[in-house]
């Protein structure tokens, strides 16, 4: 029954649009905190998209001077300049008929999409061009689902979670390797320690770290009565599934590590969520040092929230990542920012959006930001009075 219970929180997580997310603003703070948020930004332009069908961004990427967003389920790509000029649409075909990502994963030059109700892999370029389409078929079965996805030099590697399974004790998970060809090349077995106390596992993210191996999130999910303690294993291993090294952070109440971002000296691990109204992570190097910090920022109006969807964005800057917040009062009504901050925490850049407006709670949109030479470009997904979905795309400095 206990597992059962643990079963339907993961549906509800993930039925959420993103794994996890604020909806209630933190004990603490003030209405006037007089925090480090600097002066309101100017927007240099705004524009919006307004499909028949709507449109809501999910991912946000940036080659040159031109910046693409996708909405993978609807699977529209649009791209623009800079400026906002060269607006383009390109609705993207694929051989799949049922349009649910598990996972998507962008490497660089292109993004791998996975279809894991279709059993199918798609690799795409920036400009929505095929590379290739694997269809794995039911070559993991028995090792569970894939959950999570990474392009590695010589193929495709997934971080695989066994089915909920009422006579299983207990979660496992697996790594598996795919060739460019479509063929199994291994799956690997992670040793998760289990206690008495121990519900599941959480398979939640994997990337390749600038040394071309691969990091590997992984959480326990453990219970004392009523109340959730979190263990995140941090694991590294090489392109052959060979394990390098393995970290474990402390235990957590009610918060948990759920997205890598990789930058060039290892990466940053952050918690999806925010308590005490502050913005904490961990840094990890690719030796495996590991240490918690705590982002330098004090909301101005005394909570924080963020809007849903992947949390942290690259910057050109190899070392530092974008995070998008909404700095809200008791009243839910505030700004949007952007921050820039490096692996050390310190918020290298701030942009305010002028304009108040009341958090939109339940309809949080997705919303990411990357550089421009001058000032930052980005996108949100906007609803309209009838409920629709649409872009918003602009510049702000």
């Amino acid at each position: 029954m206990r597992r059962f219970l643990f079963f339907l929180i993961s549906i509800i997580i993930a039925l959420s649009g993103c794994k996890k997310k604020t909806t209630e603003p933190s004990q603490g703070g003030s209405d006037n905190g007089g925090g480090n948020g600097g002066g309101t930004s100017t927007v240099v332009w705004e524009n919006t998209y307004t499909p028949q069908n709507g449109f809501d961004v999910d991912y946000f990427v940036k080659s040159g001077n031109q910046y693409f967003a996708y909405d993978f389920g609807r699977e529209i790509l649009v791209s623009f300049k800079e400026d906002g000029s060269g607006f383009q649409e390109k609705n993207l075909t694929f051989n799949v008929l049922w349009t649910l990502h598990t996972d998507f994963y962008d490497y660089g030059n292109g993004i791998v999409l996975l279809f894991e109700g279709e059993h199918t892999i798609v690799d795409i370029d920036y400009n929505g061009n095929i590379i290739r389409e694997i269809d794995y078929g039911y070559m993991f079965s028995g090792y569970g689902r894939p959950f999570q996805i990474v392009k590695v030099n010589d193929g495709y590697m997934m971080l695989l979670k066994t089915a909920f399974d009422l006579v299983d004790p207990a979660d496992s998970v697996f790594l598996g390797k795919i060739d460019f060809n479509g063929q199994m090349v291994f799956v690997k077995f992670i040793d998760i320690p289990f206690s008495q106390k121990t519900y599941g596992l959480e398979a939640n993210d994997l990337a390749v770290l600038s040394d071309n191996n691969v990091l590997l999130l992984i959480t326990r999910f453990d219970t004392l009565g009523y109340n959730w303690e979190y263990i995140n294993f941090i694991i590294k291993t090489d392109l052959s599934g060979a394990e390098i090294w393995r970290k474990q952070t402390q235990v957590f109440d009610n918060k948990y590590l759920q997205n890598i971002c990789t930058v060039s000296s290892g990466a940053i691990l952050d918690f999806g969520d925010f308590e005490n109204n502050t913005i904490e992570f961990y840094f990890i190097t690719e030796s495996g040092n590991l240490t918690q910090k705590t982002v330098d920022f004090t909301p101005d109006r005394g909570y924080i929230f963020r809007p849903k969807g992947y949390t942290l964005t690259r910057s050109d800057d190899p070392d530092a990542v974008f995070l998008v917040i909404f700095d809200s009062g008791a009243d839910l009504k505030g700004n949007y920012k952007i921050l820039k901050f490096n692996k050390d925490g310190n918020v290298l850049d701030i942009k305010i959006f002028p304009q108040e407006e009341a958090y939109p709670e339940y309809d949080n949109p997705h919303f990411f930001a990357r550089e421009g030479t001058d000032g930052v470009i980005y996108v949100k997904t906007a609803i309209d009075t009838s409920n629709n979905q649409y872009l918003v795309y602009g510049k702000i400095k």
